[in-house]
């Protein structure tokens, strides 16, 4: 193994991935090494921490926007969703077919309230009614029966606002992945992407997956 004292520009920057828990276990082990030995790195994970913290509470204190919007939004959503074969998603919406029908497509942009409850809509559909249906294909539903919040590997995210629903269905299919809670106040989903036993480098693969998909995900953080 390198000798972390050789190289403190390298281990400095592995530490917020310390700080989120998706290093492997060998380049934790070598971080953990070198903060024992070094309390100015051990100051700069304090501050790490805090941010992280700080962004959490941040997100979380941000209201929701008005109810008042989701016909339209629902609408918006169904307008744009692919026809030829709906997805999971789509079949939620149509749950609330016959008040939708009932609507013309909003040309509204999305603004940021627009957004926000465009992630709210997405967020309670995943969050409440995908629990209670069977789903077929690679995505994982949010939970079972009996199941409520089960020990697994969690993060919490936001979505971009231009992001459509078929887009976040994907990006979270393609982890393997399910919307266990929210939308939390700020946007935020608490999202499980795998069962306890999953190895850090599952872990940090995954999570990378979503950060790199900047153009829909906003923002991965560990789950405190």
């Amino acid at each position: 193994m390198t000798d972390p004292q050789d190289e403190p520009g390298r281990i400095e920057a592995l530490l917020p991935w310390y700080a989120n828990g998706t290093l492997s276990a060998e380049e934790a082990a070598e971080v953990e090494a070198a903060l024992a030995a070094d309390p100015l790195l051990r100051a700069h994970l304090a501050r790490i921490e805090g941010e992280r913290i700080a962004a959490i509470e941040s997100a979380e204190a941000l209201p929701l926007p008005s109810s008042r919007m989701a016909d339209r939004l629902f609408a918006e959503i169904a307008a744009t969703a692919p026809s030829p074969r709906p997805s999971w998603l789509g079949r939620l919406f149509s749950r609330f077919g016959e008040q939708i029908a009932s609507l013309s497509p909003p040309q509204l942009g999305l603004s940021t309230a627009a957004a926000a409850l465009v992630l709210l809509v997405v967020g309670g559909a995943l969050g409440g009614l995908v629990a209670r249906h069977e789903v077929t294909g690679s995505y994982q539903t949010a939970s079972g029966e009996t199941a409520v919040n089960p020990a697994g590997a969690y993060l919490l995210v936001t979505f971009q606002p231009e992001a459509t629903a078929a887009e976040i269905e994907q990006i979270i299919g393609s982890v393997g992945g399910s919307i266990v809670d929210g939308p939390r106040a700020g946007g935020l989903y608490k999202l499980r992407i795998g069962d306890a036993t999953m190895s850090q480098a599952d872990r940090k693969a995954k999570t990378d997956k979503l950060t790199t998909a900047n153009g829909i995900v906003k923002l991965v953080i560990a789950a405190p």
